[in-house]
């Protein structure tokens, strides 16, 4: 490279002139801040289609794109590209072990007694491969066998390489195919390798990448800002949040994940807790105190870590841990970092904050990701003049802060479990990696999953951010961590309700839900006077009645049927789910509104609708009510029970049946549900 270090310098380089003298041999290193390898097949096809096609048309060249290094000592530290390079060095893997491939991929592949693109914080990956490439040097062939004798490694990785493999066995491989591509694609494939100067702004050419839709998104370019605050345990701290990050799985839930983290000794002498919320109290001990070094912190969690590893290393459910877990979690790691960031300015003062005080900023993280960067400078401040000490402190305290929170998140909010389309917590799956003090079959556990799917689906905003509820929850979560019970399944359940009355209250009066729920966190609970007679006709509108007022009705129907002395009921709300719907019906059909107006009933009332799914207001629509009371008990049979309110509605149908022998559904009719259904309302909120 040029010695005019002052701006950035680009030059065009294939796979020979890399490994040769002129390309200086370098060896790539994917830094903390950059996710680990995520091409799937149909990229990874993509590549090799386009590399083929070009060879065929006997092209001199074939340009891929720019690969961006910063220089490191003798090293180039990827910045943008390294999906595509670390995709060319899984085809080099593979042409390695061919025999008739003449090109030194043996020597692009590995250099030194090291491979060309090394992963510094994914030591698990970084040793597989480099053992699959030694294999590879003293005997060719065999590349199936040799994928089979790999230890675990990032499931996307040994994808990539088996579909590889795959790809170059369905092609025509007469006229020495594979010599062919593989000369091409070291010889005339080519990419700009683009050294950016040394008085770069890293942060800022993140955001550049960002902003034109590169690689990188905004919850990497905040890991990078905080990395970029740590010294020496920047690798350890980056695991950190790799391992929080994924959200569709519990956190230590795999063998992988509990060898990365055999960093240090454990310490001699420290008995095992009998269960995770013991352990949960050694979390206290990351909080940095003034007494403290950072290296004893730092020691603290990596013994908090390697305990939890412990733990689940000695239950019976080895090959389940191992197992991928089929779940998808209700919220993105974004949305999860703004919920962190705002417990995380609940539990400390931020250092030398003078324009703005603890309680304003609390007010100023909004759960919005496409803010997210925003939201995180105005509370860390990563522009200003850093105090490093302070600004080390401050990293280390967030990253420990998520990890706390990661944990309660995987024990108490419930996730789609994606096998049965539904939502819940996996209490079986919880008990047997950790003990729990709570037997499985106690019925307060079906209260806290129910609770939760009802604000999941009534406190929706329009981002699906869940902020209303979420934040407060995990808050109140974590103080049940060190000492869980029956009881304190109960209280979180009640907490849970209390804060939704009081926004169901601010919601009446069409005020400002993010200062209720600000309230709450901050542990000032409200107490609204409200006229629920002033407020009852604004539920009168039809297709516009606000969606949440159905699903409040439908939570307190359900906890009434667990105690209803009529069992046709309780049955039918054991079949009951929450689901998002986004169809007002009305029973009595809109086209025969004339009908009702004869006799002086609205069409619109809250009586006369339900809130159910699209497809079924579609197969219910402009029916007599005789079909709609049998396309509602087909649902019923087949325990797809989307509305108590309108299986309450055609129960009372059948009942006026039987004592007038006439099957309708009257004004008269929706009125005495309509009552019936304000009173529950009204009840709830009350209470």
């Amino acid at each position: 490279m040029s010695e005019n270090k002052a701006q950035n310098q680009a030059k065009r380089f294939s796979i020979k002139e890399i490994v040769d003298a002129k390309g200086g041999n370098p060896i790539f290193e994917i830094p903390p801040y950059q996710r680990l390898y995520e091409w799937d097949k149909e990229q990874i096809e993509t590549l090799l289609e386009d590399i083929k096609n070009a060879q065929s048309k006997n092209a001199q060249s074939y340009f891929i794109g720019n690969v961006v290094v910063s220089k490191k000592g003798d090293r180039y530290i990827l910045i943008d590209g390294q999906q595509r390079l670390t995709t060319i060095f899984l085809i080099g893997l593979y042409l390695a072990s061919r025999e008739e491939t003449s090109s030194d991929w043996q020597s692009f592949v590995l250099k030194d007694n090291q491979i060309r693109i090394t992963m510094p914080l994914r030591e698990q990956e970084e040793k597989a491969l480099l053992q699959l490439a030694k294999q590879l040097a003293k005997q060719k062939g065999d590349f199936s066998d040799k994928l089979k004798e790999m230890p675990p490694i990032h499931s996307k990785i040994k994808e990539g390489l088996q579909f590889i493999e795959k790809w170059f066995g369905e092609q025509n491989n007469e006229n020495d195919f594979i010599e062919n591509f593989s000369n091409f694609l070291y010889e005339n494939v080519c990419f700009a390798l683009v050294e950016l100067s040394e008085n770069t702004d890293l942060n800022q050419f993140f955001v550049r990448m960002n902003n034109r839709g590169k690689q990188l998104e905004k919850h990497e370019i905040l890991k990078a800002r905080f990395l970029s605050q740590l010294g020496n345990e920047r690798a350890f701290y980056a695991k950190i949040w790799d391992l929080c990050s994924d959200m569709d799985r519990f956190i230590f839930s795999t063998k992988t994940e509990k060898e990365s983290f055999q960093l240090i000794e454990n310490d001699k002498g420290k008995e095992l807790g009998d269960n995770i919320f013991e352990i949960f109290k050694k979390i206290e001990t990351l909080k940095l105190k003034k007494e403290q070094s950072n290296d004893s912190e730092t020691k603290a969690l990596r013994f908090l870590i390697k305990e939890i590893e412990g733990q689940n290393a000695n239950t019976k459910t080895k090959d389940k841990e191992e197992k991928e877990r089929n779940y998808r979690s209700i919220i993105d790691f974004p949305t999860f970092l703004l919920h962190i960031c705002k417990l995380y300015v609940l539990e400390t003062s931020k250092p030398n904050e003078v324009p703005i005080n603890k309680s304003d900023l609390l007010n100023e993280v909004l759960i919005n990701k496409s803010d997210l960067l925003n939201v995180f400078e105005k509370v860390f401040k990563f522009q200003s003049q850093p105090n490093k000490e302070e600004k080390e402190e401050e990293a280390k305290k967030f990253i420990c802060t998520m990890l706390k929170y990661r944990i309660v998140f995987d024990y108490f909010v419930i996730k789609n479990k994606l096998e049965s389309h539904s939502y819940g917590i996996d209490w079986t799956y919880l008990n047997s990696t950790y003990k729990l003090s709570l037997p499985l079959n106690n019925e307060k556990l079906k209260d806290l999953v129910m609770v939760q799917n009802y604000l999941r689906v009534a406190r929706a905003g329009e981002h699906q951010n869940y902020y209303h509820w979420l934040t407060y929850f995990l808050k109140i979560a974590e103080k049940k961590m060190t000492s869980f019970n029956a009881d304190s399944v109960q209280q979180l359940v009640e907490e849970l309700e209390e804060l939704d009355a009081a926004l169901a209250k601010e919601q009446m009066r069409k005020g400002d839900l993010l200062r209720i729920a600000n309230q709450y966190l901050k542990d000032k609970k409200v107490q609204s006077e409200f006229k629920f007679s002033e407020f009852q006709e604004k539920l009168n509108q039809g297709v516009g009645t606000p969606h949440y007022w159905f699903y409040r009705l439908e939570y307190y129907l359900w906890k009434r049927g667990e105690t209803s002395s009529d069992d046709n009921f309780k049955e039918i709300t054991k079949k009951f789910r929450f689901r998002s719907l986004n169809s007002v019906e009305h029973i009595h059909p809109q086209s025969k509104k004339e009908e009702w107006e004869q006799r002086e009933g609205n069409i619109d009332c809250f009586g006369n609708l339900a809130l159910i799914s699209q497809g079924f207001n579609s197969s219910l629509s402009n029916q007599e009510v005789r079909d709609k009371l049998l396309d509602l008990q087909k649902k019923v049979n087949k325990n797809e029970v989307e509305s108590l309110k309108l299986w309450l509605a055609f129960a009372q149908i059948k009942q006026n049946e039987i004592k007038q022998n006439k099957l309708e559904w009257t004004p008269t009719m929706a009125q005495e549900h309509q009552a019936k259904m304000l009173k529950v309302l009204k009840k709830s909120l009350e209470s």
